[in-house]
């Protein structure tokens, strides 16, 4: 009995997923949101700080939710409610203050620094004199200034004209690296490209006999889920991981269109090309798509 029912939530969980995916088209990450960025302050230039360095200690952060003003404004950018400032002097990093913001009846933000007492009592063997020396962060932290030239909504997932890299141990600076990054060239995916490409697959699709799991009219599409994709700096696509997502859901592979669609796309060209951190980069490293092989069932 455990096992029917086991297979019946299993088959219920698989068809609103297949539903799900025919519906919606899934040219970019829909499931994240862009997240607001902390403030540092290096050299005394206010830069954009993609990440959160309190969330780094799992017991720091919880602490500090727990005292965080229950009626602070909220949003899906900063499901937090707060935004740290940093700053790194004499080659350390401190954190200055944490602040939140309400919306008042008039729609106007007030932004409120968090009290010394606060502070003190999530921070307090953190306190170096007067200042919070942040010896629990040991990652490598993105800081962007300038210009944004690309943005995607998910996470911290963008890039700014200027950027740094701050390789932080312990809380000390032991080594940053600064950035120069620009649109080196302009190019697919165009406004006309996804109506191609959803055109040209479709067609290979449906006249192409080597497939014949396409065929069953109960097969309404396919997703397209491309990873890992790599360009050089004249637009061609050098590298591509594509994988094929039956609707609705089988366990049925396609290992030979997939390598076939892969040389399809590779063909195109020119790709936009951005170079970031000395690295040349497509618009999207990944992407997902839905192409519609048959009329969705009334």
């Amino acid at each position: 009995m455990a096992d029917f029912t086991f297979l019946v939530k299993h088959q219920i969980v698989m068809k609103r997923l297949a539903l799900y995916l025919l519906f919606t088209v899934l040219w970019a990450s829909v499931f994240a949101t862009g997240q607001e960025c902390d403030i540092i302050y290096v050299g005394g230039q206010q830069w954009f700080l993609k990440g959160r360095p309190i969330c780094y200690d799992s017991l720091l952060y919880k602490s500090l939710m727990e005292r965080l003003p229950e009626h602070r404004a909220q949003s899906t950018a900063n499901w937090d409610g707060f935004v740290g400032y940093w700053s790194v002097q004499d080659g350390a990093l401190f954190l200055d203050s944490v602040t939140v913001y309400f919306i008042e009846e008039n729609i106007k933000e007030k932004t409120m620094a968090l009290p010394d007492t606060t502070m003190q009592a999530v921070f307090a063997k953190y306190y170096s004199g007067k200042r919070i020396f942040a010896s629990w962060v040991s990652a490598n932290l993105d800081i962007g200034q300038g210009e944004m030239i690309h943005y995607e909504h998910f996470g911290f997932a963008r890039y700014y004209e200027t950027e740094m890299t701050l390789l932080v141990e312990n809380g000390k600076i032991i080594e940053q690296k600064q950035f120069n990054n620009r649109i080196v060239l302009d190019g697919l995916p165009d406004e006309n490209y996804w109506e191609m490409l959803h055109d040209t697959v479709k067609t290979i699709l449906l006249t192409d006999n080597r497939y014949p799991q396409l065929s069953s009219d109960s097969i309404r599409g396919i997703v397209l889920k491309a990873q890992n994709c790599k360009v050089d700096s004249l637009g061609n696509l050098t590298e591509i991981s594509l994988k094929i997502i039956l609707i609705p859901y089988t366990n049925d592979t396609l290992g030979t269109l997939e390598h076939e669609l892969e040389a399809l796309l590779m063909t195109l060209k020119p790709w936009k090309v951005l170079l970031i951190n000395d690295e040349y980069r497509p618009l999207w490293t990944g992407w997902s798509g839905l192409i519609r092989l048959r009329p969705k069932e009334q």
